[in-house]
């Protein structure tokens, strides 16, 4: 449960107007000439999914597709620990860059994943509903 701790405690940290999760400072580095040409959301959306169930021993996994058990226990609990990153990461994203906004958001369609983006001033408020997702938005001052 060590790793589980360390999406507990996740820091999080901008770099070049990116807000990534700490550990991924690598990855953007092995990938900038990818993300050169995208936009900051889809990068922060690519480097922020972080599928829980590779934190941690578990199982769910199958042999086949759908590759996971969504009735697995350790799905189900992945799929928790999952909602409370949204609200978690969201209230520390908020605090440690409490001029922008996030969208912070949680799905269990192949696994439970969590991922985030900064809503920048151009856009639209993304849908929040979806029976199989839970998101929330952090407005910034």
């Amino acid at each position: 449960m060590e790793d589980l701790d360390l999406l507990y405690n996740t820091k999080f940290v901008d770099t070049d107007g990116l807000i990534v999760p700490e550990w991924e400072l690598d990855n953007l580095k092995a990938n900038a000439n990818f993300l050169a040409n995208r936009e900051p959301e889809d990068n922060e959306l690519f480097l922020s999914v972080t599928a829980v169930l590779d934190w941690f021993e578990n199982n769910a996994e199958l042999e086949e597709e759908p590759w996971y058990d969504s009735e697995a226990s350790d799905f189900l609990k992945a799929w928790e620990i999952a909602k409370e990153l949204v609200e978690l990461w969201g209230n520390k994203l908020q605090y440690q860059f409490p001029t922008y906004s996030f969208y912070v958001a949680a799905n269990r369609l192949d696994q439970p994943k969590v991922r985030f983006y900064r809503i920048r001033s151009h856009e639209v408020t993304p849908e929040l509903s979806n029976k199989d997702s839970f998101s929330m938005v952090f407005r910034g001052s």
